[in-house]
Parts: structure tokens; C-alpha cells; sequence
């Protein structure tokens, strides 16, 4: 499986956390729990936020351990594997940066949260994980000075991170929007980092416009260009 990290771990590193806190024979809270299986296995799209009450009882310590977590996994994505092979779903891929304007990632990560699209970057802002969550906080327009959500904010919309995929599909312009024709293999000793068949469109347009003009390459596809109408009948208000 492609070894993505996915950023939605922002909420414990707004800038309001005390110093101090958890000592190191306390039980790990939730987020934690989410660290350890981040370093354990691929990330997938979706994953779910670590609880933000738990969150805010980190310490420097755990943030620190966080970050090493992080680091690890983004050495990883650009080391091949020695794991096997295996399939991912066909979803479709978004190739952004944060020098896009704001109103664009915000509408990008609006709408692929409708339908399960991944957004990807091909590193952190400054190798940083913590300026890297705020900027994404900010897109989002949330205080990244802030110590806790919104009332009226439930989650944060997440980034996934893999300099591999910039990589094999030479990607050279943001956004590209690319519909995978064949499950995305992971990074592999024996074979390096392998390209995939794959559809693309670059521009600033919407993810529904780039997903209705490459729906018209799909005839040879015919269960990908339905699964394509679909998640275009769920960006302009129908039922995925």
C-alpha cells in the first residue's frame, strides 16, 4: 500500500498547549494510540482525528514524540519498502501546495471530503510539522493561535504527505488532478517506486470540473467512469 502520511493531527499543536504535562507511566491517551498505528502500518484517507480533550493534556515530551513519529514516516515514503505489494482503492488524487491560494485548498479539501479524494503535498511547510499544521489550520480559517475548535468546527480536513508520487509522476504544476487507471503500488526494494496508468488534468479549476472532463476518457473503463459519475453526483448536491 502507498505509505502516505496523512496530516490530521493538528489540533495538538496549536500553539496554546502547556508545556508540561503527562509524565511517562501515564497511559497513552487516544492520540497517542493514533501515533503508534501511523508508525505501524499506511495511513489511510480518512482516518479519524485523535480526540482534542486528550490532545490538550500533551506535553512537550509527547509533542516531541509525535514529531519523531512524523519524521519516520516521511523518511519512509521516500525509502522503498521492503513490504510486499498490495492494491489501494482507485481514488482520486489531488497534487496541491500551500503556495495555491487559500479560497482553492479550502474548496479542495471541501469537496474531496465529499467523495474520499485525496489531497496530496509533496512535503511539510519548512520541514516542520507544527508551521505546517497551522498553515493548515489557517486555510481552513481557523485561529491557528487557538487552543481549541470552534464551536461550530467539528474536525479539521487533513493532507496527505508523499514526495514519492510527486516523484513518478513528475509532477511539475498545482494543482494536477489524477484519476489512478490501476491500483497505486507502493514503494518496492526490488522495484523502486512505480509509475501507474493514470489520467490528469492541471489547473486551477474545481475538482468537479476536472473529474467531468476526465470522465470523458474513461470508455475503456466502464466501472471507473461510473464510480466517476458518482462522485460527480455527490459534489453537485446529489447522494455518492
Amino acid at each position: 500500500m502507498l505509505r502516505l502520511l496523512t496530516l490530521l493531527l493538528p489540533a495538538f499543536l496549536l500553539s496554546g498547549l502547556p508545556t508540561e504535562g503527562l509524565g511517562a507511566d501515564t497511559h497513552s491517551p487516544d492520540w497517542q494510540a493514533t501515533l503508534q498505528r501511523l508508525d505501524q502500518q499506511p495511513v489511510q484517507p480518512g482516518t479519524a482525528m485523535p480526540d482534542i480533550s486528550a490532545i490538550m493534556q500533551a506535553g512537550a515530551k509527547q509533542q516531541q514524540q509525535a514529531q519523531s513519529v512524523i519524521d519516520k514516516l516521511l523518511a519512509s515514503a521516500k525509502s522503498p519498502s521492503q513490504a510486499p505489494n498490495a492494491p489501494e482503492p482507485l481514488v482520486p488524487l489531488v497534487f496541491v501546495s500551500f503556495s495555491m491560494p487559500d479560497a482553492s485548498l479550502k474548496q479542495l479539501l471541501s469537496d474531496a471530503g465529499k467523495i474520499g479524494a485525496q489531497l496530496v503535498l509533496r512535503g511539510l511547510v519548512d520541514d516542520d510539522v507544527k508551521a505546517t499544521s497551522r498553515k493548515l489550520l489557517a486555510v481552513q480559517g481557523i485561529d491557528p493561535q487557538a487552543t481549541a475548535l470552534p464551536a461550530d468546527r467539528q474536525d479539521v480536513a487533513g493532507m496527505g504527505i508523499d514526495p514519492t508520487l510527486f516523484e513518478r509522476l513528475t509532477i511539475q504544476q498545482v494543482p494536477t488532478f489524477v484519476l489512478p487507471l490501476e491500483p497505486v503500488q507502493t514503494c518496492a526494494q526490488d522495484s523502486g517506486c512505480p509509475a501507474f496508468r493514470h489520467v490528469r488534468l492541471s489547473g486551477d479549476v474545481s475538482l468537479a470540473y476536472a473529474l467531468e472532463k476526465l470522465g470523458g476518457t474513461l470508455d475503456s473503463y466502464p466501472a471507473l467512469k461510473q464510480q466517476n459519475q458518482q462522485w460527480l453526483d455527490a459534489l453537485q448536491g446529489g447522494k455518492p
